[in-house]
């Protein structure tokens, strides 16, 4: 059994520091960005982009003759990538609204996410609402 010193010498401080530890180690991870797609998806939604979004979005979807898809006004339009998937999967492009399929749109999202300066990662991102809807749309810092 240990003595009142040597607990107040060992344990107290032990406790302490791994209490530390435990709350900036989980605020530390809070503040890393969360990755969403891949890089082959970003890739693949560029490629996407280019015959399908930049003839009205511009080059690098920095706007047109539509607007933005990267920067102050995407982020000022479409609060999640679940709002801007939901739009864009049904009415885009305007000559064949809908018609690109679900890889196509998860592959042009990821491809704003990485104009946005969101991460990729390992996983793959995918169509379901409640993930996209995970994804807030805003500045991200580096």
């Amino acid at each position: 059994m240990l003595s009142k010193k040597s607990f107040d010498r060992f344990i107290v401080p032990s406790a302490v520091a791994a209490a530390w530890l435990a709350i900036t180690g989980s605020a530390a991870a809070q503040n890393e960005p969360q990755a969403w797609y891949t890089t082959e998806q970003a890739t693949a939604g560029a490629q996407q982009a280019r015959t399908n979004c930049e003839p009205c979005h511009g080059a690098e979807l920095l706007g047109g003759d539509a607007p933005a898809l990267s920067g102050p006004e995407l982020f000022a339009n479409w609060p999640t990538a679940h709002s801007i998937y939901a739009f864009f999967s049904v009415e885009m492009p305007p000559f064949s609204p809908g018609g690109l399929g679900e890889k196509a749109y998860v592959e042009i999202l990821a491809y704003i996410l990485s104009l946005n300066g969101y991460p990729a990662g390992s996983e793959e991102l995918t169509a379901d609402p409640a993930l996209l809807e995970e994804i807030r749309l805003q500045p991200q810092t580096p």
